[in-house]
């Protein structure tokens, strides 16, 4: 039934101009399968909307405000509404494959936000404003062309997975203070060295890294403090789980 609805929205929403009772009329009206109400609208949890060829997002998705998990990979998206933002109880937002050159500035209103997947756009930079995701629990920004990491990274407390490989970082700031760290991936940088505080990453259990690190002081300390340093690359089986 859900996938139903969302077809049916993102067919007629660009057509709408009203609110969501109405539009909910205009939804059955059009669609002879079966009634919908509002309720529909507002108990989906998810929705998937993958190289679905688009080029924007209707402001109409507020609708659906109970989701907590949107795909969006593979369009091509620049921007994301502000109306975006809305989506209080977002958990889960996978934007991979568009075409955003910096991370839409709403997300960071998402205050429930566990799990934010940006690879392999078009990124030049983790903006600061990537500090408010405080519950962010996975990121996932390989792929791109990012150079700067903001300090504002370090806020990122809860986060247990992040994926920066194939980038263009040159210099990371402190970010010891993530102390719930678990698996960092930084192959395919140009990092001389990693920062000296990394050593305080105390529950940091895998770190990937280019073969040139390997000699670095701060990456032997970590190996010899039990993490397990890897120049291969790990792909996790499901690349939109959760590293628990």
């Amino acid at each position: 039934m859900a996938s139903q609805v969302i077809e049916i929205i993102y067919a007629y929403a660009s057509d709408w101009e009203g609110e969501a009772k109405d539009f909910v009329k205009y939804i059955n009206k059009t669609w002879k399968i079966r009634k919908i109400d509002e309720g529909d609208l507002k108990s989906l949890d998810r929705i998937d909307i993958s190289q679905a060829y688009l080029t924007e997002l209707s402001p109409k998705i507020t609708y659906m405000y109970g989701l907590e998990h949107i795909n969006l990979s593979r369009n091509s998206l620049k921007d994301l509404p502000v109306e975006f933002s809305q989506l209080r109880n977002l958990k889960r937002l996978i934007l991979s494959s568009n075409d955003f050159r910096s991370v839409p500035s709403c997300v960071s209103d998402l205050s429930a936000l566990q799990f934010l997947d940006v690879s392999s756009c078009a990124l030049r930079a983790l903006p600061e404003h990537i500090g408010r995701l405080k519950k962010l629990v996975r990121l996932q920004a390989n792929m791109n062309s990012i150079r700067h990491v903001p300090p504002s990274f370090a806020k990122l407390e809860n986060l247990k997975t992040c994926d920066l490989s194939d980038n263009d970082i040159g210099c990371l700031p402190p970010f010891h203070t993530l102390k719930n760290l678990r698996f960092l991936h930084l192959n395919g940088n140009r990092l001389p060295v990693l920062p000296k505080t990394t050593r305080k990453l105390t529950s940091l259990k895998t770190l990937a890294i280019d073969t040139k690190l390997s000699s670095d002081s701060t990456v032997q300390y970590l190996e010899k403090m039990g993490t397990y340093v890897t120049t291969r690359r790990i792909v996790p089986a499901d690349k939109h789980s959760y590293y628990m």
